[in-house]
């Protein structure tokens, strides 16, 4: 089992439109929630706002493993759900934005589904994963191509 939480509000002052599609860690900065590296299967950039809440929660099994050319290697397969809300709604008028790019509403967004990983020698993994929304709304599904897990 593995998960991780994120959390990510305005303190104080106002966020320009242009980087409400940007959350912040320690390491980096990335595209805002939905895609890839937070919310399989929700649109890209979806949820945008001057406070959200994100989790992800993954089951994950190594099915297989044995060497593959006097090398570790294992095929693992996992389940996941993820999760967010906007805590704080982004303040803009109808002419600074398009209505439609921004989600201001409190209910919240779930994603799920699977993948399957690649993995030799332990560090180095092509993890594909399919993710599909539970709200049509959000989008339908999308087909993940990447490396390593997703945290």
């Amino acid at each position: 089992m593995a998960y991780r939480g994120i959390f990510q509000t305005k303190i104080a002052g106002n966020i320009p439109f242009y980087m409400l599609p940007y959350y912040t860690n320690i390491k980096e900065t990335r595209d805002a929630f939905g895609g890839i590296k937070t919310m399989r299967g929700m649109l890209r950039n979806r949820l945008v706002a001057d406070g959200v809440l994100m989790g992800n929660a993954e089951l994950r099994w190594r099915a297989i493993e044995t060497k593959f050319l006097k090398r570790d290697f294992y095929i693992a397969l996992s389940s996941f759900v993820d999760a967010g809300i906007v805590t704080k709604p982004y303040e803009y008028t109808q002419n600074s934005i398009a209505p439609s790019v921004i989600v201001n509403d409190d209910k919240l967004h779930i994603t799920y589904g699977g993948g399957i990983h690649f993995a030799l020698n332990e560090n180095f993994i092509v993890a594909v994963d399919y993710g599909m929304a539970s709200n049509k709304q959000d989008g339908n599904s999308g087909l993940y191509i990447g490396l390593d897990w997703l945290f």
